[in-house]
């Protein structure tokens, strides 16, 4: 027995990645940074030794494939869903693809919101004195008690 052809859930795909897509696109900066990002790892030099060019050979191409899975996501997640509009019936495997490219520029278009955030959280942090030093490394070294935090009252405010 088959069942029946519900075409709501490509409806809203076909409607949400085209959306999606353009939120990336026009946000711009999150999708811009990743680009940049992975052709600044490229441009390591020979003189920074072979860990480093390891590592930024591994940072530049995961970018660059995190760039063309965005631009994939969104152009075969909307023909597929336009596909079986159109043609009024779905094939085998369809469905998942489209959810899953949904999924993945829903993740996309939240990086640069989320991106913004822990770099202003950063800074307020380092302004309250929370953070004192974020080296490269990652750690986070926190404010001893005995030193005054920058946002504490001076004798001269009033």
């Amino acid at each position: 027995m088959a069942k029946s052809f519900d075409p709501n859930f490509y409806i809203v795909c076909a409607t949400v990645i085209p959306v999606l897509f353009l939120v990336v696109a026009v946000q711009g900066s999150a999708y811009q940074a990743v680009l940049e990002a992975a052709m600044t790892a490229a441009r390591t030099k020979a003189s920074d030794g072979w860990t480093r060019q390891l590592r930024a050979l591994a940072l530049s191409r995961t970018l660059q494939l995190i760039g063309y899975a965005t631009w994939c996501a969104g152009a075969l997640g909307e023909l597929l869903a336009l596909m079986v509009l159109y043609q009024g019936h779905e094939e085998s495997g369809t469905r998942i693809i489209v959810f899953l490219a949904t999924v993945f520029l829903v993740f996309v278009a939240s990086a640069g919101p989320l991106s913004a955030y822990t770099q202003v959280r950063s800074a307020i942090w380092r302004q309250r004195g929370i953070l004192t030093d974020l080296p490269e490394t990652g750690s986070i070294t926190q404010q001893q008690p005995d030193q005054p935090s920058t946002l504490s009252p001076q004798p001269s405010d009033p």
